[in-house]
C-alpha cells in the first residue's frame, strides 16, 4: 500500500507497533508507567521513517506527542509523482530530516485530536507551498477551537463543537 501513499503520518507508537511489534513490546515494557514516546530515541524515529520511505511513501511524519513531530522525506524526483499535491519547491523538501516542537501551553485540558490537528497544519503548509524550514521552525499547528465550546475539558463527545481551525506558522495565524 505505501508505494501508493504520498505522505504517511502515523504516531511513533503506531509505526513501531506495525513495523516492529517485537521491539514495540520490549520498549513498552522498558517504559513501565512512562509514556513510550519519552524513551524512543532519534535513532528509533529515523529507523522507522527510513522503513516507511523504503516501502514507497514520499514523506514520513511521525507524531511524537509532547516531543512534537519528526519528518523525513524522499528525493525531489519522487515528489514529481505527486501531481498537484506536490510541494511548491520539491528541491527544498528533498531528503529532509526535521523535528518540529510541540506547542507549549499553560492551559492544557487534554490531547485528544492534537496530533491529527497538527498534521492538518502540516498538510496545510505543505499544500500551500511553504518551505520545509517554515514548517520545521514550528511550531506549526492547527488549533481546534472546539475545546472552548466544551464545558468539561475531558468531554470529547458532548457535540458542542465549533468547526473553526487556525493555522499557526511561527508567530502568524491563518484561518
Amino acid at each position: 500500500v505505501l508505494p501508493m501513499v504520498d505522505l504517511f503520518a502515523p504516531s511513533i507508537e503506531e509505526a513501531l507497533y506495525v513495523l516492529d511489534p517485537h521491539k514495540f513490546k520490549a520498549r513498552k515494557l522498558e517504559s513501565g508507567n512512562s509514556d513510550l514516546v519519552e524513551i524512543l530515541t532519534p535513532a528509533d524515529h529515523r529507523e522507522l521513517a527510513d522503513a516507511i520511505l523504503g516501502m514507497g511513501a514520499k514523506v514520513a511524519v511521525l507524531k511524537s506527542g509532547s516531543r512534537g513531530f519528526y519528518m523525513k522525506t524522499d528525493c525531489a524526483e519522487r515528489f514529481e509523482e505527486m501531481g498537484a499535491a506536490r510541494p511548491g519547491d520539491p528541491a527544498n523538501w528533498s531528503q529532509r530530516e526535521l523535528w518540529a516542537p510541540a506547542f507549549a501551553t499553560d492551559a492544557f485540558c487534554n490531547a485528544a485530536g492534537a496530533g491529527d490537528s497538527a498534521i492538518g497544519g502540516f498538510l496545510s503548509a505543505f499544500l500551500r507551498g511553504k518551505t520545509a524550514e517554515v514548517w520545521g521552525k514550528g511550531p506549526v499547528h492547527i488549533y481546534d477551537a472546539r475545546a472552548a465550546q466544551i464545558e468539561n475539558p475531558d468531554d470529547r463527545l458532548s457535540g458542542r463543537n465549533l468547526n473553526l481551525s487556525l493555522l499557526q506558522v511561527g508567530d502568524k495565524f491563518y484561518f
